[in-house]
């Protein structure tokens, strides 16, 4: 996540095996950039610029919720080729020795502005996951299922099939928002980013009840983990999410798990 761009545990990771590769999701570069920082930007580089060729750097989630995952090499498909060489002359134009040309300025300014853009779009967003929390709770659960939860209990086996129910009309939505026919993807679904974004706002709502519901939270903090969740579906595909986030790490987790019993059962 974007708290371990600049952690040395990124850099121990990447120097001790010239195969270790770390993946970079799309939502980094907006968190860097929406910092409107050149020295917050040089120092979000310092180690993914020592190692640019052990990166691999993800499309946007929007083109990666649209790729089949029955064609070959998903995973590649998913990628940029050539990101880490775009990379190195990326720190390079950018360093303290270089002389930005008004070219390389004029296109910080552009991706200063499109991450500033972006957040206020997220932030919509998050107004809206907010919104919806309470209604989504009243609706799929009822007393005893929301105590057991706030207990710390799991999941009972008929609270996760309604949790995949739902996440069949969410994942629907999403596709009609995006003139995508869900039925032409039904049968591989799973496969999908946007039916993992799905099942993990479901699984963040089963967080958000574990923690007592708490609706009074800033925009800001629900936009982090907004982020978090997209970071935790990309990072489903890969081994694991390089994070010191207990949160992140939580639903990460708990989303790996659901996946297994998607899979698992006749959901």
């Amino acid at each position: 996540d974007s708290n371990m761009i600049e952690d040395p545990a990124l850099e121990r990771f990447l120097a001790a095996d010239p195969r270790h590769r770390a993946v970079v999701a799309f939502e980094i570069w907006f968190e860097l950039y929406k910092q409107r920082s050149l020295a917050g930007l040089l120092r979000g580089l310092e180690i993914m610029g020592r190692f640019p060729d052990q990166l691999l750097v993800l499309r946007a989630s929007g083109e990666i919720m649209r790729l089949d995952p029955w064609a070959p090499d998903l995973l590649g498909r998913m990628e940029i080729q050539g990101s880490g060489h775009s990379v190195r002359e990326m720190v390079a134009a950018l360093s303290p020795a270089a002389d930005m040309n008004p070219a390389a300025h004029a296109d910080l300014l552009a991706k200063w502005d499109w991450a500033a853009d972006l957040n206020l779009a997220m932030l919509e967003g998050a107004q809206d996951i907010l919104t919806s929390l309470p209604e989504m709770q009243e609706q799929l659960f009822d007393t005893a299922e929301i105590g057991l939860l706030r207990k710390g209990g799991e999941p009972s086996r008929d609270m996760y099939h309604i949790v995949f129910a739902a996440t069949d009309q969410l994942w629907q939505e999403f596709c009609r928002m995006r003139d995508m026919d869900w039925r032409i993807w039904v049968d591989r679904r799973g496969g999908t980013l946007l039916y993992r974004v799905s099942l993990g706002i479901l699984v963040y709502l089963l967080w958000w009840i574990s923690k007592g519901s708490q609706s009074r939270k800033k925009l800001e903090a629900t936009r982090n983990d907004v982020i978090d969740l997209l970071l935790a579906a990309q990072a489903t595909y890969f081994d694991g999410l390089l994070t010191q986030d207990q949160k992140a790490a939580d639903i990460h987790a708990r989303l790996r798990d659901a996946l297994a019993r998607f899979y698992s059962w006749d959901a």
